[in-house]
């Protein structure tokens, strides 16, 4: 500014002489207007070799301006350009488009910036781009950066109106999100009792917090507890907790109303209701359990053995002197052994089969007995009333 004053100062002391440049006189005419050729060149000295240190140019109804440009005061502007493709402008400027191609959104009015690379071109469009939608409501602000070709991906800035939306991967505490929430938390404390929160969800008077505790001194990961824990007006209710324990053994335990123990799923495959100690089983339960059937895979023989023909059946006597000495059956084990080890369903119900079809065999040997008995019962009768019948007709000849 200071050099167009000194200019303009010049041009009037010497409207006379006017200097004449590149074939061009620059004057001042007497109804104010003031004519300049196509070059105005400044100098920032007298010693200067160079064409030129600043120059306005008009390029065919374009001014042009080369050199750096610097200024205090107010600049404003009061018609942005209009663009066609935002992928096409590769100038530095203020940019308007409605529903344009290669816009943020397919539709809509958008403001923006276009920052060019110093050295681009209609074949160099590198740089970046800020775009403003035209949504008071709930605004929207992208940027992007360019290649080229003036091709990039937006990206939206989120912020605290409206509903916001991510076309992407979004990590919170580090970078390269591997999915489209990624949290990255900082390791648990090495000393028992530390704990952190790595999320938590607020609904009303329930929280849905993911925390990870140390159970005792350690530095590695064994020893942790990584926690989902479900809270109620500040107190401690459900929970699902994915456990490490001392020998790096894993084990999955779920607590319900507060914080009281319900189930634990084992690394091996095996569970554990109302106990933590599966004792080596797939399944342990300490209580009832209630169901409308069980079915039960028999591994052992079923005993339809004790009806074949050359099976051998303990005569009643040797069975009532082995039931005097063990006082339990043959093949079912004692009470001790029961009480120690418990009992397989599967393979008791086999030997109590056994046992039932063996006293079905006692009972038909039984039965045959019976009436043979029977018929030898009916005999003695009839020949006791034939006895009676001659008696009495002894009686009656004497």
């Amino acid at each position: 500014m200071r050099y167009l004053i000194i200019l303009l100062g010049a041009l009037i002391s010497n409207m006379a002489t006017a200097q004449d440049w590149w074939g061009q006189n620059a004057e001042i005419r007497t109804d104010g207007v003031m004519e300049i050729g196509k070059y105005v060149d400044f100098h920032d000295s007298d010693t200067d070799g160079n064409d030129y240190s600043v120059r306005l140019m008009s390029d065919n109804g374009t001014l042009r301006y080369y050199g750096g440009l610097r200024g205090t005061g107010t600049l404003l502007i009061d018609d942005p350009n209009d663009v066609i493709n935002w992928n096409d402008i590769w100038q530095s400027g203020f940019f308007e488009g409605y529903s344009k191609s290669n816009a943020p959104e397919s539709s809509g009015w958008f403001w923006g910036i276009n920052l060019g690379h110093r050295s681009n071109s209609n074949s160099n469009k590198y740089g970046g781009q800020i775009l403003i939608r035209n949504t008071p409501s709930s605004p929207a602000l992208y940027f992007r950066s360019r290649g080229s070709d003036g091709t990039g991906e937006w990206s939206k800035v989120l912020h605290s109106v409206g509903n916001q939306e991510i076309n992407g991967n979004l990590a919170i505490g580090g970078t390269n999100p591997l999915a489209r929430l990624h949290i990255i938390q900082e390791a648990v404390g090495s000393t028992s009792g530390n704990s952190i929160n790595g999320a938590y969800w607020e609904i009303g008077r329930q929280k849905l917090i993911l925390k990870a505790s140390r159970t005792a001194n350690q530095t590695n990961w064994n020893n942790t507890t990584l926690k989902l824990q479900a809270m109620i007006d500040g107190t401690d209710h459900q929970s699902i907790d994915f456990v490490n324990d001392e020998n790096f053994k894993e084990h999955v335990d779920i607590y319900t109303g507060n914080q009281i123990f319900n189930t634990r799923f084992t690394a091996g495959g095996s569970v554990g209701i109302g106990t933590t100690n599966t004792f080596g089983y797939k399944l342990a339960v300490n209580g009832t359990i209630g169901a409308k059937e069980v079915n039960v895979e028999v591994t052992s023989a079923w005993p339809d053995y004790v009806f074949e023909e050359n099976y051998n059946l303990t005569p009643l006597q040797d069975l009532e002197i082995y039931l005097k000495e063990n006082k339990h059956l043959p093949g079912i084990p004692d009470a001790k052994t029961v009480e120690e080890e418990g009992v397989k369903l599967g393979e008791m119900n086999a030997k109590l089969l056994e046992k039932v079809e063996e006293l079905t065999l006692y009972m038909i040997d039984f039965n045959k007995e019976m009436q043979v008995l029977k018929q030898n019962n009916n005999l003695l009768l009839e020949q006791n009333r034939l006895l009676k019948e001659e008696i009495e007709q002894l009686k009656k000849d004497n």
